[in-house]
């Protein structure tokens, strides 16, 4: 039987600190650089090997208008081959980040460009589609907000959300309801987020 610490990475020592999410707010025709790689981020009292995009899990929430296109420089330093799929969105077959369906992995160390449109309105997300139950449970993911160019659009992202959080612990069910604007997530006494 193989060790699991010979199959990933496990040691966090010499990582940089996961930082907090932040929101990048683009427009049509910008650029956004987007670095997959190891970080380390404290969970309860222990430091853990984990994956980010920009240094933050979740990775940054990109705020973009709809109707833009950007160009994404995806920068793969993690610990294994990987792909953004930008779930939800409609783009060009060739970004869409699925491995070898529509195009090749970008190996660790690899540069893979993507032209990314925003046709729809709403709240999507991006995610590796290379080993989903490493990648996603390490980190790797994160919201894309895409701001309707109609006013009267019944999703906007200032609009409140509202969400109801279960916490479990051996004795207590706690239920948290949080009323913000749709693109933010806050938590509830008790809930750390990772």
């Amino acid at each position: 039987m193989t060790d699991v610490d010979e199959l990933f990475p496990t040691s966090s020592e010499g990582l940089p600190d996961a930082q907090d999410v932040t929101v990048v707010r683009l427009h049509d025709g910008d650029e956004l650089d987007l670095r997959i790689r190891p970080v380390r981020k404290r969970v309860g009292d222990d430091v853990l090997r984990m994956l980010a995009y920009n240094d933050s899990i979740p990775g940054p929430i990109l705020h973009v208008d709809q109707g833009s296109r950007l160009t994404v420089e995806v920068q793969n330093e993690g610990d294994m081959e990987a792909t953004v799929h930008w779930h939800g969105l409609r783009v060009e077959n060739r970004y869409d980040g699925v491995p070898f369906e529509t195009q090749p992995p970008i190996p660790v160390g690899g540069h893979y460009t993507q032209q990314i449109q925003f046709p729809d309105a709403g709240v999507y997300w991006y995610h590796p589609h290379i080993r989903e139950d490493y990648g996603l449970e390490l980190g790797l993911y994160g919201t894309v907000v895409v701001e309707p160019s109609d006013p009267s659009y019944l999703f906007s992202s200032r609009s409140p959300c509202q969400c109801t959080v279960v916490s479990r612990s051996p004795s207590l069910v706690t239920l948290t309801t949080i009323s913000e604007p749709c693109w933010t997530f806050s938590v509830g006494p008790g809930i750390e987020p990772l």
